[in-house]
């Protein structure tokens, strides 16, 4: 996807380093936050208030979709939603797993954990 705002939207392909950057940067110094942010505000609310961020963010685009500025800051900003969604997908589906061990007495680690990444 960089690559191409880079070289389509933005015309200019040296910017693709730049926009990676801004895609990777927030996620790296968000991510040993997350614990703490899950902690107070649980996994659910964590995940939801990350994809409306994320929605968000992707709407800032439309402000103008052809400045460089415009465009990074939806990207770090989509990077920041990204942090919480990241750390608690992963312990959700073990929530899915235990879950199902205590409602039918059997656990489907693998069935769950192949689905997700069948999806992907």
């Amino acid at each position: 996807m960089n690559a191409y705002i880079a070289k389509y939207v933005l015309n200019d392909s040296n910017l693709m380093s730049i926009l990676g950057v801004a895609t990777v940067l927030p996620v790296v110094i968000g991510l040993p936050f997350s614990g703490a942010i899950i902690q107070k505000v649980g996994k659910r609310n964590a995940a939801i208030g990350g994809l409306v961020i994320i929605i968000l963010a992707s709407l800032v685009i439309l402000i103008n979709p052809y400045s460089e500025t415009v465009i990074v800051t939806s990207i770090l900003l989509r990077a920041v939603g990204l942090v919480p969604v990241s750390a608690a997908s992963n312990p959700m589906l073990t929530d899915v797993i235990d879950f199902g061990e205590w409602k039918y007495g059997f656990r489907s680690d693998g069935l769950v954990f192949f689905r997700q990444t069948a999806l992907v």
